[in-house]
């Protein structure tokens, strides 16, 4: 029997198949039937408040760990095209449409997605004083197709709002380009490693067969909205968990 993994974290914990919210609210450990691991996930109150992350520190102690914290950061900010197409150059993509977008640096990205990591340095903090052996887990890769995306957008109250409160209509408001949407999130995962390595703690980038060959998310791992993936891309991270763990603990 492998030993326990606790996982908590935001809404990409749906992955495991658990609800984002209980009836009662009342934060407790719901059990993933995986294979022979016994892999449980903090669910209750949604949205999450101080007292769940409080609760997942209570359940971690000595504990194998796995934070999906936030995660949809680059989109709920970047989504929507709003003014002039924008473009930058990454560590790991140097290419640019100079001739069709406004490129800007870098820098101006991370400081605009860095905001609020600092409360997950203090999760992190927290659950090392209490001895959890943790992993930080890289948000899924965003979607390619703008149609899939603009099919699902009616059903996101985040985004449907977004347009509305701008008098803008979601079946022709102006979306991100995908090679930029991709670039972003490689900057959003950045930042998740260098807070994981500022911490001492692994980071855990997605698993390579829920990608494809451009860097996108596979559509046999999107669940039907715009920012998350499904229980297959679930299992697999399971996979990752379970190896990862199991090296670590041979390791030590």
């Amino acid at each position: 029997m492998q030993s326990e993994i606790i996982i908590g974290g935001n809404s990409h914990v749906s992955v495991f198949g658990v609800p984002l919210a209980l009836p009662d609210k009342q934060n407790r450990l719901v059990e993933v039937h995986y294979n022979s691991a016994r892999i449980r996930v903090l669910t209750g109150e949604w949205p999450r408040r101080e007292s769940y992350w409080s609760d997942l520190v209570e359940v971690s102690e000595e504990k194998k760990v796995a934070l999906l914290w936030n995660g949809n950061q680059h989109m709920a900010r970047f989504l929507f095209q709003s003014g002039d197409p924008f473009d930058f150059i990454t560590k790991n993509d140097q290419s640019i449409d100079i001739e069709n977008s406004i490129l800007i640096p870098q820098t101006v990205i991370r400081e605009i997605l860095h905001k609020n990591f600092n409360e997950l340095d203090i999760l992190l903090k927290k659950l090392k004083y209490v001895g959890s052996d943790i992993v930080v887990c890289a948000p899924p890769p965003p979607k390619e197709d703008d149609g899939f995306i603009r099919k699902v957008l009616k059903k996101e109250k985040y985004f449907s709002d977004y347009a509305t409160a701008r008098q803008l209509p979601l079946d022709s408001i102006p979306l991100t380009q995908p090679r930029v949407r991709l670039k972003l999130w490689s900057v959003l995962c950045d930042l998740y490693a260098e807070t994981s390595a500022r911490n001492s703690v692994a980071f855990l980038p997605p698993p390579s067969d829920a990608i494809d060959s451009a860097g996108f998310l596979k559509p046999s791992c999107y669940a039907y909205d715009v920012t998350h993936a499904n229980t297959e891309y679930g299992r697999q991270i399971c996979d990752l968990l379970i190896d990862h763990f199991s090296r670590s603990h041979i390791e030590n």
